[in-house]
């Protein structure tokens, strides 16, 4: 049996991507700021601004958790751990040894 509230969440995902006037972004990196009242996130691409999103401390540590959520279980699918930018960054500056 499905979940309404995650029904209802795909249901919205499918509108919004299927609607000519949501903007849609990609973005390949970012910076995160805050306030005493809410955070931000400033979405970049190729290191340029692309878009800020403003949004609650609730709202952040939902999205935290969804993504988290989302990561885990692309993870567990694909059997492969996803690499954060910092990891790899670790690894690309790693020396080689021949």
């Amino acid at each position: 049996m499905t979940d309404p509230s995650q029904e209802e969440s795909k249901m919205a995902v499918d509108v919004a991507i299927q609607s000519p006037t949501v903007p849609k972004f990609y973005m390949n990196g970012f910076n995160i700021g805050q306030s005493a009242s809410d955070i931000f996130l400033v979405m970049n691409l190729m290191t340029r601004p692309l878009g800020i999103v403003h949004m609650s401390f609730t709202t952040a540590k939902t999205l935290m958790i969804a993504l988290q959520g989302a990561m885990e279980s692309l993870e567990t699918k694909i059997k492969q751990p996803i690499l954060s930018m910092d990891e790899i960054l670790d690894k690309k500056d790693e020396q080689i040894d021949l």
